[in-house]
């Protein structure tokens, strides 16, 4: 077992490597997410509608909302290998609405009616 171990210890290092280079490819990009609907918007998420729904954490600070009428500036994380996801918008009664297959990396506003 002793030869296993620099072999284990070069792995985790390319791991940690090829990590730490995928982190540095992600870009930043703003998107206006403008609220055409009649109700608040209270969450913003990003991901994959699928079969189970993959979503990120809520992108909408704790203690804002984007009003009827109103937008807000997000700004997000993205891998420019993997721009297109899904946004979905959450509202106060839990309810959403998903915009698919917006492509994050060249997309500068998204409108949620509702």
């Amino acid at each position: 077992m002793p030869r296993l171990r620099p072999f284990a210890v070069i792995v985790a290092a390319l791991v940690l490597l090829c990590a730490g280079s995928r982190a540095a490819d992600l870009r930043t990009h703003t998107i206006l997410v403008v609220n055409q609907g009649n109700e608040a918007i209270f969450a913003l998420r990003f991901g994959h509608d699928a079969t189970p729904p993959v979503w990120s954490a809520d992108v909408l600070p704790f203690d804002q909302v984007i009003d009827v009428s109103e937008g807000r500036e997000i700004s997000i994380s993205v891998d420019p290998a993997e721009c297109t996801a899904d946004l979905q918008a959450g509202y106060r009664d839990a309810h959403a609405i998903v915009i698919k297959d917006v492509d994050l990396c060249t997309t500068d506003r998204v409108n949620f009616q509702h």
